[in-house]
């Protein structure tokens, strides 16, 4: 269906639930909030086990780092490809690799899902770094060699040999060259090639149990075929004194701080607007989560990366409201530091209602995100504060808090049920499933009405992928931020929906060799929904309808077939619209 500009660059999630306050009549006040109804900051459900690799040529590892959707096969066929064993953070082996010793370079679980996650930013080039930066990180950590000789090594040594695994996993991700900028992966890749000897490195690789200071320079040794280090000669023959921060260390913490994080929980978690005066409160509690795992090395049983005690104390946090929660309360402070547990809080008051109780009692889901300096986390951790541009700017993390007041509403079930199957010369792609959005939208006046939809996507796809069949699966959750406008000069309808990602989704979203699409916007990601439409707000995309008359109704909106190979089968949006209140 055809698009119309958007109306409104939405950053909150809202929605409506029915049922009135009679006028003139009040609400129990939400309970105050005290220290000892604070949330549990427990750590949250352990995420998926890791997947096995199954890219198995570096023609497929290349083309899959270039998509965010693969970021976690891609990194683990890479890993098993240069033969990096994965061992759990208490040193249990995953996938051994061809490491004999501590002397040789290994990977923990924590490091790996630190580096997917570099990975899955690399489409967001506010997360880049540059080259001066990469090098800047490196002096700060005793590398004496200027910018230019650093990129020149790079550039000349990949010359030599373009058809290089590492070669081409590094060119797949980064452009060497002193005034490039690229993702903060490629400047790991680049790290390891140029500065950690590979596994076998003349027995005298640097040993991953030093200590953070005075590491010695490693003595020449081969290079084993198919592994890293191609630049690493080029920049060894610089001649320069060592650095004085075992290079292995670098790589371990850079993968680890991209994986901190901070665990945001509201107390109590939902509040109203106040009748007759401001609401009761919500105290938030952020708690900074720094020591991603004891690394215990899986050959002597000993800590592998030192770490200073106490290290998520006296922490600046800021404190970031979303539009919602903006628009209807407030914080008081606005930053703070964490105290000896890591931890540290605010107080968010709710506003004076100004329908004072008439109308449907609405839900607004808002977001408080508190963020933490990398440089600070990366200090206080292991005292190397130039470590911090090799990682994002900021550690943050969000969490909800649903805001409630009075208002007229829209009730809103949309659903796209689609079988496609499209045919091409090297075989037929066919994807099918069901994506729905239900809830409420609240009127907002100027022909918008704004709201939180509950939305799922289920579907199934099977096609070929790098030169062999395969299929995936998904079923995901994820609250949308949808915006509804009315528009009366559209060609297709006089009611456009629009659909921005709120929080990210849940369950699963399709894994393995040939995922779904990721499409993001401001770096949150969707669910792997069908209509492109939902996917592209900033382009003018959405949902087009005609607004029913009230009290409301139903309408069918066939795709219609596309041609060009393209076969369409029982494929259409069923819009359910419905106003429960008088406006």
């Amino acid at each position: 269906m055809p698009s119309a500009n958007p109306t409104a660059q939405p950053t909150s999630q809202e929605s409506a639930q029915t049922g009135t306050t009679p006028p003139g009549t009040t609400e129990a006040p939400a309970a105050t909030a005290t220290p000892e109804q604070l949330p549990s900051l427990e750590p949250t459900t352990p995420p998926e086990t890791l997947q096995a690799p199954e890219l198995t040529s570096v023609d497929e590892i290349a083309e899959a780092l270039f998509r965010p959707e693969l970021a976690e096969q891609a990194l683990l066929s890479m890993i098993d490809e240069l033969g990096i064993g994965l061992y759990a953070d208490d040193g249990s082996p995953i996938r051994p690799g061809s490491e004999q010793s501590d002397a040789d370079f290994y990977m923990f679980e924590s490091e790996a899902r630190g580096l997917i996650a570099m990975l899955q930013e690399q489409d967001e080039p506010d997360k880049w770094i540059t080259f001066r930066d990469f090098h800047a990180a490196l002096a700060g950590m005793g590398f004496q060699g200027t910018a230019e000789e650093l990129a020149a090594a790079y550039v000349d040594a990949y010359a030599e040999a373009p058809d290089d695994p590492i070669v081409r996993f590094i060119y797949g991700i980064a452009a060497v060259d002193v005034e490039a900028s690229f993702p903060r992966f490629g400047a790991w890749l680049l790290l390891l090639d140029g500065f950690i000897p590979p596994r076998g490195d003349g027995g005298q690789a640097i040993s991953r149990v030093a200590s953070i200071g005075g590491v010695a320079q490693a003595s020449p040794g081969p290079r084993p075929p198919g592994t890293w280090g191609r630049a690493r000669d080029r920049i060894r023959g610089l001649n320069l004194p060592p650095m004085n921060v075992d290079p292995a260390h670098i790589a371990r913490i850079m993968s680890i701080v991209s994986h901190f994080s901070i665990t945001v929980r509201a107390s109590p978690t939902s509040v109203h607007e106040g009748h007759g005066g401001n609401g009761s409160p919500s105290i938030f509690v952020a708690q900074v989560h720094a020591a991603a795992g004891a690394f215990v090395s899986p050959f002597t049983g000993t800590s592998i990366v030192p770490v200073n005690q106490n290290p998520t104390a006296g922490l600046p946090v800021t404190w970031h409201l979303d539009d919602t929660l903006n628009r209807h309360g407030s914080i008081t402070p606005l930053s703070d530091t964490t105290g000896v547990i890591g931890a540290t809080r605010t107080t968010y008051t709710p506003n004076r209602e100004r329908a004072n109780g008439q109308g449907a009692n609405i839900s607004a889901t808002g977001t408080m995100t508190a963020t933490v300096p990398s440089a600070d986390l990366v200090n206080s951790l292991y005292d190397l504060p130039n470590l911090g541009a090799l990682a994002p700017g900021e550690v943050s993390g969000s969490g909800p808090l649903v805001v409630q007041w009075h208002d007229e509403v829209m009730e809103v079930e949309l659903t796209n049920k689609y079988d496609v199957t499209i045919t091409t010369f090297v075989g037929d792609t066919h994807t099918d499933g069901t994506d729905r959005f239900v809830g409420q939208l609240a009127h907002v006046g100027d022909g918008r009405w704004v709201g939180t939809l509950d939305a799922e996507a289920r579907g199934n796809w099977s096609g070929a992928a790098f030169g062999s069949g395969c299929s995936t699966s998904w079923n995901a959750k994820q609250r949308i931020f949808v915006i509804g406008t009315e528009d009366p000069g559209m060609r297709n309808g006089d009611f456009i929906f629009q659909f921005y990602p709120g929080q990210a989704p849940t369950g699963s979203t399709g894994r393995g060799r040939c995922p779904p699409t990721v499409h993001k916007r401001n770096g949150e990601a969707y669910a792997p929904f069908n209509d492109s439409g939902i996917t592209s707000p900033d382009e003018g995309g959405g949902l087009i309808v005609t607004l029913p008359a009230r009290p409301g109704g139903t309408t069918t909106y066939p795709v219609p077939s596309l041609g060009g190979g393209v076969t369409i089968r029982n494929t259409s949006w069923v819009v359910k619209i419905m106003f429960p209140t008088p406006p």
